[in-house]
């Protein structure tokens, strides 16, 4: 069963957009100076980062930031999220052009499953970059609501390692499975 072109082409623009919008953030982030410091533990054991404040005014002191038990993973999974959507529906607007040649959807998942695996690689190898000068966001979604977004929650090293070395496992799996299939 074969993806139709219009549908392709539809995914493809509606998620790339999210995508762009994605490392636009990114990139603003960069350049969005330190309001404050939080440091966790004390001597050899403190731990610190940098707050960045993406609101009109600072509605948190750094006292009260330090106090937060939990630091929810909002933006993350917004970042996570149209990347991998954006690598799919690229993959999905090149199986519209080459409908005729790939007639299984077990080659069709294989491809998915790569392309989610690099577009993971891709982000979180920016993301283990940026998190050497700054950690902390503050992001206000809502005038009543606040997210913290701790980008060192997640254990970025082992899930480089695991992203990179899953995407050439399922291409490989891709390449054989398409080989087979002729």
């Amino acid at each position: 069963m074969a993806v139709p072109k219009w549908l392709s082409w539809i995914l493809f623009l509606v998620f790339e957009v999210l995508a762009i919008g994605a490392c636009a953030f990114h990139l603003y982030a960069l350049f969005v100076p330190c309001v404050f410091n939080v440091c966790y533990g004390s001597g050899l054991f403190a731990k610190c980062r940098c707050v960045k404040v993406f609101t009109h005014d600072i509605p948190f002191t750094s006292g009260e930031i330090k106090d937060k038990t939990v630091l929810f993973i909002v933006l993350q999974s917004l970042f996570v999220g149209s990347a991998i959507l954006a690598i799919v529906a690229t993959v999905l607007a090149f199986l519209g052009f080459v409908m005729d040649k790939i007639k299984n959807w077990s080659v069709f998942v294989i491809w998915l499953a790569a392309s989610a695996s690099l577009s993971l690689s891709i982000l979180y190898t920016i993301q283990y970059r940026m998190t050497k000068d700054h950690g902390i966001f503050i992001f206000k979604k809502f005038s009543f609501t606040d997210y913290f977004i701790d980008l060192n929650q997640f254990e970025l090293p082992k899930l480089l390692t695991l992203s990179w070395t899953t995407f050439p496992v399922f291409l490989l799996l891709g390449v054989v499975v398409m080989t087979k299939k002729r």
